[in-house]
């Protein structure tokens, strides 16, 4: 057996080092252009072809990791029908009830626009302009989104929870998965200026992990995950409901209420839709790494704890 292979077995045999481990790598190359500074080097960091050139160099860094640093790393490719074990692995479906998947996805961010919509008015600050999100350059932003939109939730909804699921029970590994999400925003400090701020952003992925992480395992699909991550993402970034400059006001209130509200909603959603328990689809138990043996019959659990 290769190094590669060895090592692949190594890390299905310690889900949570090998995890850590993905993290640090998704700390580093979704972190590329800041490392870098790919828009310094390019051109004027504002302007809009630059920013554009950097959404690309930003997806690109992304797919290097979750579709070839990744699998090589676990043992897996390229080995024969890798790619499609690797994909049902990181449930990238709408996994065996659809309708009730797209509901739950549907359903949260209704629940994010009216809980954005009611802060705006509680603060005095209501101002709605749906032209905003296409507005300049604000579309720059919705396509920027898609980044930690599809790479993060493939790494740590797909790849690191997917992982960790078979040797813990399904919410232990929902909340080791959410605090590495967290503990992965501390690569912020190489783009915000504010500790503070950054330290908010691991408080915040930390928790929102646990609401999309409970929705990912009960729907047995990655999708609700990247929806509602990129959705939330692109709302707050564009003032739909804000007076213009008045953005700030999400660090106060506002902020603690979605903090709490829009994952305790998502959950509460999501066991509305599914209900208690749910069945696990076979893609789940798709194993990946250099392995041909069958997931073991304790593996299979799938009802939170």
């Amino acid at each position: 057996m290769s190094p590669r292979h060895r090592l692949g077995r190594w890390i299905q045999a310690h889900p949570l080092v090998g995890s850590v481990l993905i993290t640090v790598l998704a700390g580093v190359f979704l972190s590329m252009t800041h490392i870098i500074g790919f828009r310094e080097l390019i051109g004027d960091p504002d302007d809009v072809p630059v920013r554009l050139i950097d959404v690309g160099f930003r997806m690109t860094m992304g797919a290097l990791l979750v579709l070839l640093v990744v699998p090589l790393l676990l043992g897996d490719a390229p080995r024969p029908g890798w790619l499609r074990r690797y994909l049902a692995h990181m449930r990238v479906s709408m996994g065996p009830s659809p309708g009730k998947t797209a509901t739950v996805a549907v359903l949260s961010v209704v629940v994010l626009l009216v809980m954005l919509m009611v802060g705006a008015v509680a603060l005095g600050e209501f101002d709605p302009d749906v032209g905003v999100l296409v507005a300049g350059d604000q579309w720059v932003i919705l396509l920027l989104s898609l980044v930690p939109g599809i790479w993060e939730e493939l790494t740590f909804r797909g790849v690191i929870l997917s992982n960790l699921q078979p040797g813990f029970p399904p919410i232990k590994a929902v909340i080791a998965s959410s605090l590495l999400f967290g503990l992965y925003h501390f690569s912020n400090l190489m783009a915000w200026d504010d500790p503070i701020e950054v330290v908010f952003g691991v408080i915040l992925a930390t928790i929102f992990g646990l609401g999309w992480g409970y929705a990912v395992i009960m729907a047995n699909s990655i999708l609700p995950g990247v929806y509602l991550h990129y959705m939330f993402n692109s709302l707050l970034a564009a003032p739909l409901f804000f007076a213009p400059g008045t953005t700030d006001v999400l660090a106060g209130p506002l902020f603690l209420a979605l903090i709490l509200g829009f994952p305790t909603a998502t959950v509460l959603i999501t066991r509305l839709v599914f209900g208690r328990r749910n069945t696990v689809s076979p893609a789940l138990l798709t194993p990946v790494g250099p392995t041909d043996s069958a997931p073991d019959a304790s593996m299979t659990r799938s009802d939170p704890e």
